[in-house]
């Protein structure tokens, strides 16, 4: 967990990353925002060396962010989220909706898990499981980073693949079989009224065109960003992104 506190702000905002990184992979967030509001960075059980705990389902996750607010006396929060963090922040924007005041999301999925892409992730799942997160790490660095991040940002590279190392085999397999296992939201995601900035990667290889179409469609206050970034947007074009952010959360 990584917690900014400003006395004197009452705005909050709680960072949910993306598999298979953690709470640090918001740094330049961190950095950006800092004293602007009450900033908070979770990690997820069994990632970035934080505890493990029993295979989870994507609810439970959303319970860990309910409890850590409840822990730290937050009533509501502001949520940005990347991939899996976007999913746990729609989640809990549907079902406790008097805890969120506006989204941002990245890189997430919005239709029910199809064969291949549940098939997918329980590989994903298996090899973690098996082997750790270091028989990954190549794979997951070709898939969720764009080739000109790649080739033109080693340290952006460098930081991704060390938070993956960082994961526990574990955990990777618990979050991913989450995912994979996941509820169709599609019953309930047009009755989310919040506020909604969309900012996904044109590069992005791990989420089809189809899901930001969806989002874009069923949510009812969302705007949508595309940057030439992968999965991680926040990492590869933080500059476009921590201004979009900026306008949207704090102007």
């Amino acid at each position: 967990m990584l917690f900014t506190k400003t006395v004197d702000k009452v705005q909050n905002v709680t960072f949910l990353p993306a598999l298979p990184l953690d709470a640090r992979m918001f740094l330049p967030q961190i950095e950006a925002f800092y004293g602007e509001a009450n900033l908070l960075a979770l990690t997820y059980p069994g990632f970035g060396r934080s505890p493990l705990k029993e295979s989870l389902k994507l609810e439970d996750y959303a319970a860990l962010v309910l409890e850590s607010w409840n822990k730290l006396g937050i009533a509501q929060s502001d949520i940005v989220g990347v991939s899996m963090g976007a999913q746990l922040a729609l989640w809990i924007a549907y079902h406790h909706p008097e805890r969120v005041r506006r989204l941002v999301l990245s890189s997430t999925h919005a239709l029910p898990s199809v064969p291949e892409e549940k098939a997918m992730f329980t590989e994903i799942a298996q090899a973690a499981r098996a082997q750790g997160s270091a028989t990954l790490v190549d794979q997951l660095l070709g898939m969720l980073l764009s080739s000109e991040t790649r080739q033109n940002t080693p340290e952006v590279t460098a930081l991704v693949r060390r938070l993956i190392l960082d994961a526990h085999g574990e955990g990777m397999a618990s979050a991913f079989l989450a995912l994979a296992e996941r509820s169709d939201p599609t019953p309930w995601i047009q009755t989310i009224s919040h506020p909604v900035c969309l900012i996904y990667g044109e590069y992005d290889q791990a989420v089809p065109p189809a899901h930001i179409e969806a989002l874009q469609t069923n949510l009812k206050q969302a705007e949508l960003t595309m940057l030439p970034s992968g999965h991680y947007p926040n990492l590869e074009t933080k500059e476009a992104y921590n201004e979009k952010v900026r306008r949207f959360l704090f102007s």
